[in-house]
């Protein structure tokens, strides 16, 4: 793909974007978008530039890259933490926060991650995401995350990349927890970025993939030129 194409490409899945992120933060439902393509076609650097989309138009952004050694659990805590801290001195939705962080908490232990800065200062809610269990756990948190945003009148936007690294259990509860939030309409953004192989994955990982997500093949024909 010569030079002039690629960017006409990225500057249309960047429109695409952006509609989504205005339609989040109208709270209309959105679709969660997965861009595909080999390591020369510059998702990576697309994706960087769909986080300074969502930043620019003041969404709460989560830029994650994907890692199979230190597990999804670990990988979504900080983000979450840091977001459900920024939410709790909201006005509107600040009790709402306040819950996510107990059961931020109760994730933090049924999962073994270092609680660090929460654990000490807010106790678990019993029964809230701390089953150990991350297609149950996540979906829960995501919920109440993606409601303090609508009450604070917000959205949040997760970019992903390398999702094809996910170990198969993790890929399923992210899959369950976009699922359930694109179910109950809440202001939250997902676009991934994996290899071509993430489609395969993803439809392996739940069956309702193909019709939840929406597909984007970057640089198809960079190869040929």
């Amino acid at each position: 793909m010569n030079p002039a194409n690629e960017r006409a490409e990225r500057d249309s899945i960047l429109e695409s974007v952006n509609i989504v992120y205005d339609r989040a933060i109208g709270a209309r439902s959105v679709r969660p978008m997965l861009l595909l393509g080999h390591g020369c076609s510059g998702i990576t650097d697309l994706l960087n530039e769909i986080t300074g989309a969502a930043s620019q138009k003041g969404l709460f952004v989560s830029r994650i890259t994907s890692s199979n050694a230190a597990g999804l659990a670990r990988i979504l805590y900080s983000e979450m933490l840091g977001l459900l801290r920024s939410l709790s001195t909201n006005d509107e939705a600040g009790m709402i926060a306040i819950r996510g962080l107990r059961g931020l908490a109760g994730f933090a232990l049924g999962h073994e991650i270092n609680c660090d800065g929460i654990g000490e200062l807010i106790d678990p809610e019993p029964g809230l995401a701390d089953s150990g269990d991350m297609y149950n756990d996540l979906p829960a948190l995501f919920a109440i995350i993606g409601d303090a945003a609508r009450v604070a009148g917000n959205a949040w936007a997760i970019i992903m990349d390398d999702l094809q690294c996910l170990v198969d259990d993790d890929l399923a509860a992210l899959i369950s927890a976009i699922h359930r939030a694109s179910q109950d309409r809440l202001p939250m953004v997902f676009i991934g970025g994996g290899e071509p192989q993430l489609a395969r994955l993803v439809g392996e990982a739940a069956e309702y993939a193909e019709r939840l997500f929406v597909f984007v093949t970057v640089g198809e024909r960079r190869a040929d030129n």
